[in-house]
Order: C-alpha cells, then sequence, then structure tokens
C-alpha cells in the first residue's frame, strides 16, 4: 500500500499480511516496495497460468481416461471444470 496524501509528511509505503493469523505490518522504503509490488504481479500471474493449467489437465483427464460407470452425468463443477 502506497500512503502518499497531503499533509502526512511525504510518501510511506507499507505490507501488511496474516502470519499464524494475526496481521503483520512492515514499513518499506521506496525501492523495496516497487520490488514487492512487481513480484505480487508476477506471483499473480504464476497462479494464473497454474488455474489454466488444472483446469487443461481435468478436462483432458475427464475427456481421454476411463471412468467408473454412473447412473447419471456428472456436472460441470462436480468435474472441476467450470
Amino acid at each position: 500500500m502506497e500512503r502518499n496524501k497531503l499533509g502526512q509528511g511525504g510518501p510511506r509505503y507499507q505490507w501488511s499480511r496474516k502470519v499464524a493469523g494475526k496481521t503483520v505490518t512492515v514499513a518499506l522504503s521506496k525501492e523495496q516496495f516497487e520490488w514487492l509490488k512487481a513480484a505480487i504481479a508476477n506471483q499473480r500471474e504464476v497462479t494464473k497460468a497454474l488455474e489454466e493449467m488444472h483446469q487443461l489437465a481435468l478436462q483432458h483427464m475427464w475427456k481421454h481416461l476411463p471412468s467408473a460407470p454412473r447412473r447419471k452425468a456428472l456436472s460441470a463443477s462436480v468435474m472441476g471444470i467450470n
């Protein structure tokens, strides 16, 4: 979070996260803030790509591998391919 409002004595940077169920807040330098901001953006991209890969793997599994006999068809949400 970047705090940069007038009358606050200049820009301040902080990072808050949960550790063992408690919120921990750390003051950061501008360089640390910029690096962490980029790292978080990269992590979000990787997480999105992994989720897409997971969906493709599930779709492939349900389409190409034999399954157990069922009385009724499974829904997409049950199969995990929303």
